[in-house]
C-alpha cells in the first residue's frame, strides 16, 4: 500500500480491529468470571475457589453492570444455507457472525448527563450463499468476507428531555435510517435496507459490513421525527477490506441523508420481544404500532455513468435517490397473549444513469404469536423485487450479455424463542431470475439459523 494512503487511514488496520474486539471480549469475560467466582465462594464458604461461569451467573453479572451504567451483550449467529434447486450450484454453505456490544451510560459512570458511549466489535466468517444462488439481493444478511473489526464506536448526547439527539463517530446509518422493524425477522438483505441505496457510493454507504465516520442529528416531538446524517463518502477501504479503516482523500466527498416520519402510537404499552439481529444493527424494541417515513440521500463525489461514452456522458457529480416506507400493526389480540399482525411496504428509487438498480419494491407481513402459547415467536412472509435501470440494460445488451429487468425474492420465515438466550430460525427463499441473468435458473433454498444472545 502506498505511504500516502497509509497516512490517510484512521484509526487502524485489520489488526487494530481484532485487537479492539478481543480486548472488549476479554474485559467482559474476565469481569464475568470474577463475579461468578465470588458468588461460588460465598455459597461454598471456601476462599479462593476456582471461578465458574453459568448462564445465570452471566445474567446476574449483566444486571449488576447495568445498575452501574454498563450494558454488555454477546451474540453468536450461525446458519447453514442450502441451495436445493436452480441457481449456480447445489450444496450447503455455513455462515457465522459473533458480536460484542458495550454501551456506557456516562451519566451514571462520570456524571455526564444524557451522554452514551457505544462500542461494537464484530467477527464474520464462513462461506457466501451468493456463490450458490447467484442472486443480487443477498439471501443471508450476515454473509460477508471473513473479518474481525471494530464495527461501531460513537458517542451520543441527548438534550431537551430526549427530544434532540446528537451522535458522532463510527456509525451504521442503517441502524436508524431506512429501517422497518417488522421486516427485521427476515434474512434477505433487502428487507434490512433497500438495495437501490445499499449498492451506491464508492464502496457502499456506511452499512454492514463497512462503516465510516459520521455525524447524526435527530429531533422528535410526539410521534413526529426528523433526522439527518453526514458521512464520509467512502465506507471502509477497498484496498484493505478486512480492516477497520476510515480513509479521507480527495474525491471521497460526503454522503448526506435525511429521513422524516411519523410513528403511530400503541393503544397501550406492552412488552415486545427484540426481533432485530444484534449482529446487524443496534436496536431498541419499538413502543409504537408502526411508522410512515420518507428518506432522501445524496453523494457529493463524482461517479462514472453506468452507460459509458459514446452513448453516456463523462463523470457526473453527485448521486441521489429516495425511499418511502410504511409499517403498521393491522390486528392485535386483546389481553396478554402478545399476538399481533403487522404489514409493511417499501419503495426505493436511484438515479438510473449512475446505478445498476433504479427501482426497488418490497413488502410483507409478520405475525407475532402465530401459535397459541408461542407469543415470543415471529412468523413472516415477504417479497423483494430489484429492477435494473435502462442504462444498465442498454450497456449489457451492447456488451452482448442482455439481462432481464428484475430479480424477485419470496421468503417464508419463522423465528422461534426456545430459551431466553436461544432462537432457532428456519427460513425458505425462492429467487426468480437470480441476478437477472437469463442463463441462471430460478433458485430455491433452505436456511436454518441458530441465534445465541447472552
Amino acid at each position: 500500500m502506498r505511504e500516502a494512503e497509509t497516512r490517510e487511514a484512521w484509526p487502524a488496520r485489520c489488526a487494530g480491529g481484532r485487537l479492539a474486539v478481543f480486548f472488549l471480549l476479554a474485559l467482559v469475560l474476565h469481569g464475568a468470571g470474577s463475579a461468578a467466582g465470588t458468588g461460588a465462594d460465598a455459597e461454598s464458604g471456601q476462599a479462593g475457589a476456582a471461578p465458574t461461569l453459568s448462564l445465570s451467573d452471566w445474567a446476574g453479572f449483566k444486571k449488576g453492570l447495568a445498575e452501574r451504567g454498563i450494558a454488555a451483550g454477546l451474540s453468536y449467529l450461525g446458519e447453514v444455507f442450502t441451495d436445493l434447486a436452480g441457481g449456480l450450484r447445489r450444496g450447503p454453505v455455513y455462515v457465522h457472525n459473533i458480536s460484542l456490544t458495550l454501551s456506557l451510560d456516562l451519566h451514571k459512570l462520570a456524571g455526564w448527563r444524557g451522554a452514551t458511549l457505544f462500542l461494537y466489535g464484530m467477527g464474520i466468517g464462513g462461506g457466501n450463499p451468493e456463490r450458490r444462488f447467484g442472486e443480487i439481493q443477498t439471501v443471508s444478511n450476515i454473509a460477508a468476507s471473513d473479518a474481525t473489526r471494530l464495527y461501531e464506536a460513537w458517542i451520543e448526547q441527548d438534550l431537551f428531555a430526549g427530544r434532540l439527539s446528537l451522535l458522532a463517530g463510527l456509525y451504521d446509518l442503517n441502524s436508524e435510517f431506512d429501517v422497518i422493524e417488522a421486516a427485521s425477522v427476515f434474512l434477505n438483505s433487502s428487507q434490512g435496507i433497500d438495495p437501490t441505496f445499499a449498492f451506491t457510493g464508492l464502496n457502499g454507504p456506511s452499512i454492514f459490513p463497512y462503516t465510516t465516520l459520521g455525524f447524526r442529528a435527530r429531533l422528535k416531538t410526539g410521534g413526529f421525527y426528523v433526522q439527518s446524517v453526514v458521512l464520509n463518502g467512502l465506507a471502509g477501504d477497498p484496498a484493505d477490506p478486512d480492516g477497520t479503516r476510515v480513509v479521507f482523500r480527495k474525491g471521497n466527498g460526503v454522503l448526506l441523508a435525511a429521513e422524516a416520519g411519523y410513528r403511530f402510537p400503541l393503544a397501550r404499552r406492552r412488552h415486545r420481544r427484540q426481533a432485530v439481529r444484534e449482529s446487524i444493527r443496534r436496536y431498541i424494541a419499538p413502543d409504537y404500532a408502526g411508522k410512515i417515513a420518507l428518506g432522501l440521500w445524496g453523494y457529493t463525489a463524482r461517479f462514472a455513468p453506468v452507460l459509458p461514452p459514446p452513448e453516456g456522458a463523462g463523470e457526473i457529480r453527485g448521486d441521489r435517490g429516495f425511499y418511502v416506507l410504511l409499517s403498521h400493526t393491522v390486528w392485535r389480540q386483546d389481553g396478554d397473549s402478545g399476538r399481533d399482525l403487522t404489514a409493511f411496504a417499501r419503495v426505493g428509487v436511484a438515479n438510473p444513469r449512475l446505478n445498476r438498480l433504479a427501482l426497488f419494491t418490497g413488502g410483507g407481513i409478520s405475525f407475532a404469536g402465530l401459535f397459541p402459547g408461542r407469543s415470543r415467536d415471529i412468523a413472516g412472509l415477504a417479497f423483494a423485487a430489484a429492477f435494473n435501470g435502462d442504462g444498465y440494460m442498454r450497456m449489457a445488451a451492447r456488451a452482448g450479455s442482455p439481462v432481464r429487468r428484475a430479480e424477485w425474492n419470496l421468503e417464508l420465515t419463522y423465528q422461534s424463542r426456545l430459551l431466553s438466550w436461544l432462537d432457532l430460525h428456519p427460513d425458505v427463499q425462492f429467487v426468480i431470475h437470480p441476478s437477472m441473468a437469463p442463463a441462471v435458473r430460478n433458485a430455491f433454498g433452505f436456511d436454518i439459523r441458530v441465534e445465541i444472545h447472552l
